[in-house]
C-alpha cells in the first residue's frame, strides 16, 4: 500500500475505474485534486472517499459528468 498524503491529477485521463484503484491502494490520502478530469463520475467519486476516509480536501471543478 502507497503512503501517498497528496494526488494530483489535474486535466488527466482518470477515470471511475482509476478512482477506485487509487482508493483501494491509497487509503492514506488526505488531499486529491482532479479538477478539469473530464471521465470521473459520481460512482468514482464515491468510490475515493469510500476507502480513503482522511481526505479532507478534494478539488472537482470542471468535472464535466459530475452534477451539482
Amino acid at each position: 500500500m502507497f503512503h501517498l498524503r497528496t494526488l494530483v491529477l489535474r486535466s488527466t485521463d482518470v477515470s471511475d475505474d482509476g478512482l477506485y484503484e487509487i482508493g483501494l491502494g491509497c487509503k492514506k490520502l488526505e488531499q486529491v485534486f482532479l479538477e478539469n478530469c473530464k471521465r470521473i463520475g459520481a460512482q468514482g467519486v464515491v468510490d475515493l472517499i469510500a476507502n480513503c476516509t482522511q481526505i479532507y480536501a478534494l478539488k472537482l471543478a470542471g468535472c464535466s459528468q459530475l452534477r451539482d
